[in-house]
């Protein structure tokens, strides 16, 4: 198999999250061609989309513990109008400058695939793998969000989803909380009764300058991003909307907050003579993998092996982890070296590539 010819196939395919149709056709007539077992789990297609998550099962024969890798299909946003060309120079492969690159999962794609045909052509140094090509990634893990993980062996994941180098791995990552608030004040015509109204974006606009946002502790992040309201000029505005994130590495922590912005809106609210409703919906939990736990003690001794200074990290981002960390599987996010994802300066090094490839060998078959 040549490597880089599987790679650049997945990056030239055009499938943006809700799209991932045409490199789910890809994968399974790899499987087919490869005989390779899989199955399209179409009782786990998120709204919108036109594509089902892919669970390969491949049997092994070694007393090795079962493994599962995972991957996402999608990408975040492409220009359909603009083709995806990848400008080579020496091993760095960069976007045209007027998309993506896709390296961001398509790095993990190839690299499930590769894995899938040794473990097909060599069940004897293995005990099973099981490979998820899972869709939505980019939505919020829409897809690991509604999977049913009692369909999966394996009691760890390697997620091939990391931007961090080669021989890192994302070991922690916080839960995700969005909230949003709307606020209710009077509307009256702006010209002839103003005095008879209560402005919803005013009261909006105070309620937010006394919020907490940016590092509220060395765990914890927030952030307003949306806000909306008003009708038309000449109505005082009757209702006036925002929403916002937290993320936190400690739950515990994150209910404080929580409790802190709740009692901020209300108490302002009612200075203000407004109401309001308020929501707090958690997006995914965050996660701690320990040090001991199996899947971080094979990839150490595999990182060793290969010369490699094995590093645990912490993010502030998230990702399937998150959700697979929710069931009884434990997971962390192996590091492919991706550069400037989700913008049109994205790159990736095949170097890289190469050097995740038989890391990965290494940790699923010496």
């Amino acid at each position: 198999m040549n490597f880089n010819k599987l790679l650049e196939d997945l990056i030239s395919i055009n499938a943006p999250s809700k799209r991932e149709h045409e490199v789910s056709k890809y994968i399974i007539k790899f499987a087919q061609e490869n005989e390779i077992n899989f199955q399209a789990l179409e009782d786990f297609i998120p709204e919108g989309g036109n594509c089902a998550p892919i669970l390969m099962k491949i049997k092994g024969t070694s007393n090795k513990d079962s493994v599962l890798l995972s991957c996402h299909m999608d990408s975040v946003f492409i220009n359909h109008n603009k083709p995806i060309e990848i400008v080579k120079c020496g091993n760095i492969w960069k976007s045209n400058g007027k998309n993506v690159l896709g390296g961001d999962d398509r790095l993990g794609v190839a690299i499930a695939m590769i894995m899938a045909i040794k473990a097909k052509k060599n069940p004897e140094l293995h005990g099973g793998l099981e490979v998820l090509f899972n869709v939505q990634e980019e939505l919020g893990c829409l897809g690991t969000k509604i999977l049913d993980f009692n369909i999966i062996d394996s009691k760890y994941n390697y997620n091939l989803d990391g931007e961090t180098a080669v021989g890192t791995a994302i070991n922690q990552a916080p839960t995700k909380v969005i909230y949003n608030l709307e606020v209710i004040g009077k509307p009256s015509h702006a010209a002839l009764a103003p005095q008879d109204g209560i402005n919803a974006i005013v009261a909006l606009s105070s309620i937010i300058t006394k919020l907490p946002q940016g590092q509220l502790d060395f765990e914890t992040t927030a952030n307003i991003g949306t806000i909306s309201g008003g009708a038309q000029t000449n109505v005082v505005a009757e209702k006036a909307m925002m929403s916002a994130e937290i993320r936190s590495l400690s739950f515990n922590k994150y209910i404080h907050w929580k409790e802190l912005i709740l009692k901020i809106i209300q108490s302002e609210s009612k200075r203000l003579n407004v109401k309001f409703n308020c929501d707090f919906n958690i997006i995914y939990n965050g996660y701690h993998v320990n040090d001991d736990e199996p899947v971080i003690k094979r990839f150490k001794k595999a990182c060793i092996k290969n010369d490699l200074t094995p590093t645990l990290l912490t993010s502030q981002g998230g990702g399937d982890s998150n959700n697979i960390n929710s069931s009884s599987i434990k997971s962390i996010v192996f590091g492919l070296d991706m550069n400037n994802i989700h913008t049109n300066e994205e790159s990736l090094n095949i170097k890289s590539f190469e050097k995740a490839i038989k890391l990965m060998d290494s940790i699923l078959f010496n």
